[in-house]
């Protein structure tokens, strides 16, 4: 069953619940409105990233922020756990975990499920990730049911009978009819002078000021990101003081520095990030503009990249280029009349 719901203005005031909610659009509010409203809530996000921003934002912004937010994955202890708990007990207690770490909350018996709604947070990466991140998904699917009511979200357009997985085919389907939409300019660049060399001299023109604002580069490969930090044309002219390396903590190893957080309010000339700060990341640099690079001889960055164009265009919400976003590829004939 597929029904629609109007909203008006720019931001959404409530979540439909026990459904698969298209949210229609990145930056709407979705997750903040389950931060912020006096309901239990916990909060399944892809990434750790997207976590400690909202922990961050919710102990700086008491005057949207009302309730404290408690971040659960692999570097939070038991005691901050019941710490939290206890300080808040009484109000309504607004936590986010990561897919994984969602069966940690349940075998640890921290909270009765019955008591709290649950947001799974970017559904479509439940899709996309269901083979190689099953233990996660698993644990979603397994236990959405034992909660007081559940949301599967997303503005990814996954939404089609044939994207729905099989253990939630009998779920309805609620799409936001926005009253207006924002409108985007997507330029596609082919890389005819080789594929590493022309993003290595679209980061010279940033870091020469040819080019103003700061780079994102947002690549679904590590592979990618070590060919453009070590490329010879570069010659150590990225350091931690002009760049951010964001990648995953395994991959971050491999690289010669991370150059801090995406939270820490530092903004630097050049940003990669890989697929960790895709989604529910909220980047706060007003002067940031937006490349996706998909290596089209990595057919899994290909797709990945480009079905999750509108999750890119949803994370510098405060950037003066928000609304303009490049694509660079490596060549024409690889990219044109691609069926499903």
């Amino acid at each position: 069953m597929h029904s629609y719901i109007m909203c008006t203005g720019d931001f959404l005031t409530d979540i439909p619940k026990n459904v698969i909610f298209n949210k229609g659009r990145t930056g709407c509010g979705g997750t903040t409105v389950a931060l912020t409203n006096d309901e239990n809530y916990v909060i399944c996000v892809p990434f750790v990233n997207p976590i400690k921003g909202k922990v961050k934002a919710s102990q700086g912004g008491k005057e949207l922020y009302k309730h404290e937010v408690l971040g659960i994955h692999a570097e939070i202890s038991e005691d901050e756990v019941l710490d939290y708990l206890s300080q808040n007990e009484g109000k309504p207690l607004k936590i986010m975990t990561t897919y994984e770490s969602l069966s940690k909350i349940i075998a640890k018996e921290w909270i009765e499920l019955d008591k709290f709604n649950l947001l799974i947070d970017e559904y479509h990466c439940l899709i996309r990730e269901y083979l190689f991140r099953n233990k996660g998904v698993k644990n979603v699917l397994t236990y959405f049911k034992d909660f007081a009511s559940y949301t599967f979200m997303s503005a990814t357009p996954v939404f089609e009978e044939d994207y729905v997985l099989e253990e939630l085919k009998d779920i309805p389907i609620v799409t936001a009819v926005w009253d207006k939409n924002e409108t985007y300019d997507v330029t596609l660049n082919y890389c005819r002078d080789g594929f590493s060399t022309s993003i290595v001299n679209l980061i010279n023109q940033y870091l020469d000021g040819k080019i103003a604002g700061n780079l994102y580069l947002f690549v679904n490969s590590l592979q990618i990101m070590k060919k453009l930090v070590y490329h010879p044309d570069i010659d150590g002219r990225l350091t931690a003081e002009n760049t951010k390396l964001i990648a995953s903590t395994n991959s971050i190893r491999e690289l010669p520095f991370d150059g801090g957080s995406l939270n820490d309010g530092i903004y630097k000339k050049i940003n990669m990030l890989t697929s960790t700060a895709f989604e529910a990341v909220d980047i706060d640099d007003e002067i940031g503009r937006a490349a996706i690079v998909a290596d089209s001889r990595l057919e899994y960055t290909l797709f990945d990249t480009t079905t999750t164009l509108v999750q890119v265009l949803g994370r510098l919400r405060k950037s003066s280029f928000k609304n303009e976003i490049d694509i660079y590829v490596k060549s024409k004939s690889r990219h044109t009349d691609l069926s499903y």
